[in-house]
């Protein structure tokens, strides 16, 4: 029976983490953060642990990539050196990403537990409410002030995820923490996108009254049959 080889796997992982990504990759330079977490996680699922110096390098580099204004870049290039970062450039899929990174590169339960310390909660938490549009959908970007970058459901799915990473599965005012802060009692519109779910049901679209996000079938190619005329009677 084939058995997996993970000291191969570990090796492949351990290149990606150490040097630069083959150049075809440099088209998808704003998602370093993704691939980040894909090879870090790897490596985790590998049972092959970082030094103390990896998880520090880790933790520092997610961190540079914070928007001043709320959520994370996705790289180094939407973060101009000496100037804030231009508003929009914070998007959902990183911001998801580089709090799971900040994750895992804790090493120790101390650190796991101060794992998003350094990380603008509150500046986030509005940013993220400022990406929820009136029927309850979520944008991944700002612009101009505005939620954009369409109503894919997996937006949802992302501010679900960083919402409770943020804030817990508990009244956070029952704990005693953020009182008084509006960023933490100013919660999203939870019923809203709750009912923007169940507005596309029946599969589920990224918009009420489109199609639903399903795999294509492949179409069956008609083979032309010729007849052969010598044949025919």
């Amino acid at each position: 029976m084939p058995s997996i080889d993970k000291a191969k796997h570990i090796k492949y992982w351990q290149r990606c983490f150490t040097s630069h990504l083959p150049s075809p990759y440099t088209a998808n330079d704003s998602s370093r953060l993704t691939f980040a977490y894909f090879i870090v996680s790897a490596l985790d699922l590998l049972s092959a642990p970082l030094t103390p110096q990896d998880r520090a390098s880790i933790r520092a580099w997610v961190l540079s990539l914070q928007h001043p204004h709320g959520g994370f870049c996705g790289s180094t290039t939407h973060m101009l050196a000496g100037q804030d970062a231009p508003d929009g450039s914070a998007n959902l899929a990183a911001t998801f990403f580089a709090l799971l990174l900040l994750a895992l590169a804790a090493g120790t339960d101390d650190e796991a537990t101060a794992a998003f310390a350094g990380v603008h909660r509150n500046k986030l938490l509005r940013w993220m409410k400022k990406l929820q549009r009136r029927d309850g959908s979520f944008g991944q970007v700002l612009w101009e002030g505005e939620a954009v970058g369409g109503r894919d459901m997996r937006h949802s799915y992302l501010v679900s995820c960083i919402r409770w990473m943020l804030r817990g599965d508990m009244d956070t005012l029952e704990r005693g923490r953020g009182d008084g802060d509006a960023a933490w009692e100013e919660d999203i519109d939870v019923e809203g996108m709750i009912g923007h779910v169940r507005r596309t049901q029946v599969g589920i679209s990224k918009k009420d009254e489109e199609k639903t996000n399903r795999g294509k079938k492949k179409k069956k190619k008609k083979k032309n049959k010729t007849r052969d005329a010598s044949r025919d009677p």
